[in-house]
């Protein structure tokens, strides 16, 4: 006998899962979300949020949608992607993007009544999990999904509690596998997946500057940093610190997903330091290729 009984439950409380149980409870259907981890997303990943997924959240009700703009950045504000070999360095070209072309723009009021943004899953999910757990998802955090074992009835899921390190069981009539491009509720599924995998990746870092001087007369929410050389897709990693002193604790995180990561794909890093007693911008190189792997989510807080 499970230890445990829902009508749904699901795997994952990223925007897929988080919005999926949001919705079952929404249409007052027993659910239940876990994630493996103690709490959601800690580095921005996922942001641009278009129409279609703005009508979900309007679906969900006018104060979600609302709450969505409150945190976003507004269309308008997205401006155009911009190539550069640094922020302060050479402009290489820009493309207006985002519904900002007076072309699109009519398109896109034609198409819905609401608007594109760019909302980060440290927003997005919190959102979609606090709207979820208010209309009556069960959540537990720190739960690991195992395994499943599906017959004519329901399925029985057997999951980890990380805290305690006890197993026990879930039974649902459904199972809903949100839990990210390697499922493992896919794989135990046999699921196929079209494509090679790992051709590229990206690296999250999390800092706080005022770069207001280099972004302010062209507003975007990607800056693509071309670095000649780079052997990664053509794109390089250039991080910009303001004090020298800050460079010692990048380089750790980097050395750090460079001993987790070893066999991942690797791309050139290199430090641009910028301050008042510097003669412009001095750039040091890293030493070494570090991983660019979308496991890696270096988090750096503060670097000024």
């Amino acid at each position: 006998m499970s230890d445990i009984t829902t009508d749904v439950l699901v795997i994952g409380t990223g925007p897929a899962g988080a919005a999926t149980a949001a919705l079952l409870s929404s249409y007052g259907i027993e659910n239940m979300a876990i994630n493996r981890y103690r709490w959601l997303a800690n580095t921005p990943r996922a942001h641009i949020t278009n129409q279609r997924t703005m009508e979900v959240l309007r679906d969900l009700g006018r104060d979600v949608e609302n709450e969505a703009y409150m945190f976003a950045t507004h269309q308008d504000l997205m401006g155009e992607n911009v190539f550069c070999e640094s922020l302060a360095g050479e402009e290489i070209g820009r493309m207006t993007a985002w519904g900002n072309n007076p072309l699109s723009q009519a398109e896109h009021k034609l198409s819905s009544p609401t608007q594109m943004n760019d909302l980060p899953q440290t927003f997005m999910e919190p959102l979609l999990f606090k709207t979820a757990c208010q209309r009556g998802t069960q959540a537990r955090m720190s739960t690991e999904y195992l395994s499943h074992e599906q017959d004519a009835d329901g399925v029985t899921t057997t999951c980890l509690d990380r805290l305690s390190g006890k197993e026990f069981t879930i039974r649902s009539k459904y199972l809903v596998g949100a839990d990210g491009g390697k499922s493992l509720v896919a794989e135990h599924l046999d699921l196929p997946f079209d494509g090679q995998m790992a051709v590229g990746g990206s690296m999250n870092i999390v800092f706080r500057a005022d770069l207001a001087k280099y972004v302010a007369h062209r507003p975007s929410v990607l800056y693509w940093v071309m670095q000649p050389g780079a052997d990664v897709g053509g794109i390089g990693l250039k991080i910009f610190i303001e004090a020298p002193e800050a460079i010692q604790a990048v380089a750790e995180v980097l050395d750090g997903a460079a001993r987790a990561a070893a066999k991942a794909a690797r791309g050139p890093v290199s430090f641009c330091v910028m301050g008042p007693g510097l003669p412009g911008e001095v750039e040091i190189e890293a030493g070494q290729d570090y991983p660019v792997t979308p496991q890696i989510k270096g988090a750096i807080k503060s670097l000024n």
